[in-house]
C-alpha cells in the first residue's frame, strides 16, 4: 500500500489505520450475517473463519488485476486523489465500474455513449477535473443496461467491474455457481 499512498512529489506514506484489521472485522461481520441468515433459513449453524492474510490479499487484488487485465502498474498518481470506481444505476440494480483509470475509449465501448470520447475525459487528470460531468454522462448511459449486461460486456473487454448484489441475490448469481 505504501507504493500507492501519498503524493508523487514525496516519499510513500503509511495508511493512518491498521486497515487490514479493520477490513478483517468487516469480513467477520459479513460472515456472521450470512451465517445468521443461513441459520434462520435452515436451522443449521455455520463456522465463520476470517484471516488477516486473506483479507490483505483480497484488499490488494486491484493491484494485481490492474496489471493482469489492463497492463497497468498502480502508482501514486496525482496530488488530487479520486475514487477509482463509480456506482452506476442500471435497469435492475447497480454496477460498479472502474472509471478514472480506465481509458475513455473503453468506457465508450462499454457504455455506448459518444460523450465519453470528449477530449476532457481523455486522460486521468481530465477525468479527475471533470469528474462530476463524467459521472453524470456514465450514469445516463448505464441506465440503458442491466447489471448482467454491463458485467458481461466489461469482462469481455477485460475491465474491472462488478454487479452490486444483496446477500439474498448472491446464491442465485450465475457468477458464483
Amino acid at each position: 500500500y505504501m507504493f500507492v499512498c501519498g503524493l508523487n512529489e514525496r516519499e510513500p506514506v503509511r495508511i493512518g489505520v491498521d486497515l487490514v484489521d479493520v477490513l478483517t472485522g468487516v469480513n467477520a461481520a459479513g460472515g456472521a450475517m450470512a451465517a445468521l441468515h443461513h441459520a434462520r433459513r435452515t436451522g443449521q449453524g455455520q463456522v465463520v473463519d476470517v484471516s488477516n492474510l486473506q483479507t490483505m490479499l483480497g484488499a490488494s487484488m486491484t493491484f494485481a488485476t490492474s496489471y493482469s487485465f489492463q497492463g497497468l502498474v498502480k502508482r501514486r498518481s496525482s496530488t488530487r486523489m479520486v475514487s477509482i470506481g463509480a456506482l452506476m444505476p442500471c435497469q435492475d440494480g447497480h454496477a460498479l465500474i472502474n472509471t478514472f483509470r480506465t481509458p475513455s475509449e473503453f468506457l465508450y465501448v462499454l457504455l455506448e455513449d459518444e460523450r465519453l470520447l470528449d477530449e476532457k475525459f481523455s486522460d486521468y487528470m481530465g477525468r479527475e477535473i471533470n469528474q462530476a460531468e463524467m459521472v453524470q454522462v456514465m450514469t445516463e448511459a448505464a441506465a440503458k443496461f442491466t447489471m448482467a449486461d454491463l458485467f458481461t460486456r466489461g469482462q469481455e473487454m477485460r475491465m474491472q467491474n462488478a454487479m452490486v448484489q444483496t446477500p439474498l441475490e448472491l446464491p442465485g448469481c450465475p457468477q458464483h455457481a
